[in-house]
């Protein structure tokens, strides 16, 4: 504590060792945002991607001629999910509900 005060009533100022510290802390913590929002840049377009295709193919699986009256496929890409739907039909539309077991 009492080097502290000492310090805090010197005349002569920070030392270059102490100022080129603190510049040291303040662009570590400038590159640590930085990479912070560039990661959190990347999950959400991801996330977006994700979401556009999930909705592509659900159109493309309620538009699909060859669906079964029972069941509905998703596919993306090699992977396909079929399941078990209750269909409720009103033309041109169909909407489709998950079959309650």
């Amino acid at each position: 504590m009492r080097k502290l005060s000492k310090k805090l009533r010197s005349p002569r100022g920070e030392t270059l060792a102490e100022t080129l510290v603190s510049l040291l802390i303040i662009a570590l913590a400038a590159a640590l945002l930085a990479t912070a929002v560039s990661a959190a840049t990347r999950i959400i377009t991801a996330a977006r991607n994700a979401d556009a295709d999930f909705y592509a193919a659900l159109t493309a699986a309620e538009t699909h001629a060859a669906v079964p009256e029972r069941s509905a496929a998703v596919w993306r890409g090699d992977i396909t999910a079929e399941f078990e739907v209750e269909v409720y039909a009103s033309d041109p539309f169909r909407t489709y509900a998950l079959a309650e077991d």
